[in-house]
């Protein structure tokens, strides 16, 4: 099993594993609320998927549909290209849950950039926005 750090949350992987991975879009919550709620502790992370169906305000680009097809695309692309397996998948106003398994060479960490990295960068063009 091999054991990374990402920000604050350690994270884990095996080699052939499926995943339930979830992520946010930046600016959708205040920092300090997320700090303190990012965890894969099941309460915590149920209170932080509560907290963001509940914002109203803030960032929530997924409820245009032309951006939150650029995610979708990104997530059946991998899938067509062999890269995961992907099961289950929501997209919300402000975050993306998924239910994925690499396949071959492909890693966690390495998918999960690769969906977020390209999708965000459509995203950014279509919103006339940079950055993350």
């Amino acid at each position: 099993m091999d054991f990374h750090r990402h920000r604050r949350l350690q994270h884990s992987s095996r080699p052939g594993s499926g995943y339930f991975v979830t992520w946010r879009l930046d600016g959708s919550l205040p920092v300090a609320r997320v700090t303190d709620l990012w965890t894969s502790d099941g309460p915590k992370f149920v209170e932080l998927d509560q907290l963001l169906d509940a914002v109203s305000t803030r960032s929530r680009w997924l409820e245009r549909r032309d951006v939150a097809g650029v995610i979708a695309n990104a997530l059946l692309k991998g899938e067509r290209e062999s890269r995961y397996e992907l099961g289950a998948w929501v997209l919300m106003p402000n975050h993306v849950h998924a239910a994925l398994r690499p396949l071959g060479d492909h890693d966690l960490a390495s998918t999960v950039r690769r969906i977020k990295g390209s999708s965000a960068h459509e995203a950014n063009r279509l919103l006339n926005r940079s950055g993350s």
